[in-house]
């Protein structure tokens, strides 16, 4: 008898998760192999965060989202660059495969300058008549009704906001940070035809690590990393930490950056002494 209800639960939970992920429409990243691993892509109208190490390959894999849904899906795209201004975007991926410059023409893709957030005071001042607002909860404000008219005036699918952290690191205090991503967040679900990836930093060199706020709030995890291995060396490691809703490769991955973009083996395992992937 006992056999037979927990065979009856597993087929019901099986029956359940398949009609969640038939209901859910997909947004494919357009990344060879992490398509696999996701079944599909990532659920449309989700929020992701991206968190990756130095030389992982952040901007890459974001750049690489936003080309494949612009020449591959038909989707237009949203950079919002918040460390560089877009010309030193285009001259830095001007040896990659892409020509971000005719899907700019074509308006296919748009790079957002938004760089000046970075010192908030030099964006927008306060308003006077509302002495509760700081400056950066304005600058938070003023972000996300900028890419809101962005979003309505193009028709854009998808959004990239990079790097994250660079708002983020503004608020040392952790309530105040949680609510400020709270508030951010919000407004990229608000924009429930697009998704949205958040870029950000990771402050650990392994897969043990502590979790960021950020890894709680947004509906989805990717983490990039650079491993060392016993026999292979170095090795870049794409893990998909979670993924709400779905279905996915919970394993660590192997993947190397071509001039094409972001190659994920998503077939091969990766062998990392003491490694805690839960």
């Amino acid at each position: 008898m006992k056999v037979a209800n927990d065979l009856i639960q597993r087929v019901g939970r099986y029956l359940i998760e398949t009609t969640i992920n038939r209901k859910l429409d997909l947004t494919p990243t357009g990344i060879h192999g992490l398509d696999e691993m996701l079944n599909g892509g990532i659920p449309k109208g989700r929020v992701i965060s991206v968190f990756g190490g130095p030389g992982a390959g952040k901007t890459t894999f974001a750049l690489h989202f936003l080309h494949s849904g612009a020449t591959l899906y038909s989707e237009p795209g949203i950079y919002v660059s918040l460390d560089e201004p877009p010309q030193d975007i285009l001259k830095n991926f001007s040896g990659f495969e892409w020509n971000l410059e005719e899907l700019e023409k074509k308006e296919k893709l748009l790079l957002l300058d938004a760089s000046l957030f970075r010192n908030v005071s030099r964006v927008m001042k306060v308003p006077k008549s509302n002495k509760t607002t700081t400056e950066k909860d304005y600058s938070l404000v003023t972000l996300g009704s900028l890419i809101k008219g962005t979003v309505e005036k193009t028709g854009a699918k998808r959004i990239v906001i990079d790097p994250m952290s660079t708002l983020i690191f503004q608020y040392p205090d952790p309530q105040e940070r949680r609510l400020a991503v709270t508030e951010l967040l919000t407004s990229l679900r608000a924009q429930t035809d697009c998704t949205s990836l958040i870029i950000m930093d990771l402050r650990a060199s392994t897969l043990e690590r502590e979790y960021q706020i950020e890894e709680y709030l947004s509906h989805g995890t990717i983490i990039l990393q650079t491993i060392s291995q016993p026999e292979t060396g170095l090795t870049r490691v794409a893990l998909i930490q979670k993924m709400r809703g779905r279905e996915h490769d919970t394993q660590p991955r192997p993947y190397t950056i071509t001039k094409q973009g972001i190659q994920v083996f998503a077939k091969e395992k990766v062998y990392v002494a003491n490694l805690q992937t839960n």
